[in-house]
């Protein structure tokens, strides 16, 4: 399962997300008496989900622990055709599945950098896919070989005992599972424990629209990153990444 981070500063001053008592008597199964017992606790709904269906299928009794709603944005996410067949070797989807998902698909795609390289290559983030259709997908493969979906489910946190860990549910019952798997991305309180409550050495802030009026036999291809300037004196460094929409080859 997790373990909890120790050390200093503002660390010392905040209540851990993760608590270890491993060292104490008490089992998990003593302090949370008839929960449930799951073999994995996988806690985020986004990535999590693929997670999730992916140890499912491999006859392990899984609980994905979200605390909104289980369900991917409706932009699309961009994956070459490799990765996604990872995504369906591991088992969390069919390759109907996968296919059903992709929305837009464009070859070659460009990386250029300021006063540096320029060139074109092909087969790498090429797929626009659809996140909600992907969820949906994962979920309902999660359901169908006995996995529990928990929506809403704030934590508290998690306590980490010998035999397993202790899920503590904002204002529900305690879960108990032998592992837990955090997939709740940069907003994790788990990570943000890990290490020690610092800030993030760098940020990436992304800036999206879309744009239409291209010409369809000409919008076959993309920006995978460029930049056209160089870093300012504040350490920003500006670039942007454009692909065909799936809504439409006229579109971006």
């Amino acid at each position: 399962a997790m373990r909890a981070a120790s050390g200093g500063g503002a660390s010392e001053r905040r209540a851990p997300f993760v608590r270890d008592r491993e060292k104490e008597s008490a089992r998990a199964a003593d302090e949370a008496p008839g929960s449930a017992l799951y073999d994995v606790a996988v806690c985020g709904g986004t990535l999590g989900s693929f997670v999730a269906a992916a140890l499912a299928a491999r006859g392990l009794r899984v609980a994905l622990v979200e605390r909104g709603a289980v369900r991917g944005r409706e932009q699309e996410w961009n994956i070459s055709r490799a990765e996604l067949l990872d995504v369906v070797a591991a088992g969390a989807l069919t390759e109907a599945q996968a296919e059903a998902a992709i929305a837009a698909e464009f070859n070659p795609v460009r990386a250029a950098f300021y006063g540096g390289f320029e060139g074109t290559i092909s087969n790498v983030l090429n797929l626009g896919v659809s996140p909600a259709a992907l969820v949906d997908s994962a979920r309902e493969n999660l359901e169908s070989r006995g996995g529990d979906v928990l929506e809403n489910t704030p934590l508290e946190g998690i306590d980490v005992y010998a035999d397993g860990a202790v899920l503590r549910v904002e204002g529900g019952d305690a879960l108990r599972a032998r592992v837990v798997v955090d997939c709740m991305g940069n907003a994790s309180p788990a990570a943000a424990q890990f290490r020690g409550y610092a800030p993030p050495d760098a940020v990436c802030m992304v800036v999206g629209t879309c744009a239409s009026g291209f010409a369809p036999e000409r919008n076959t291809s993309g920006d995978l990153i460029v930049t056209d300037a160089p870093a300012s004196s504040l350490d920003l460094q500006y670039f942007w990444e454009a692909f065909p929409a799936g809504s439409g080859r006229s579109e971006e």
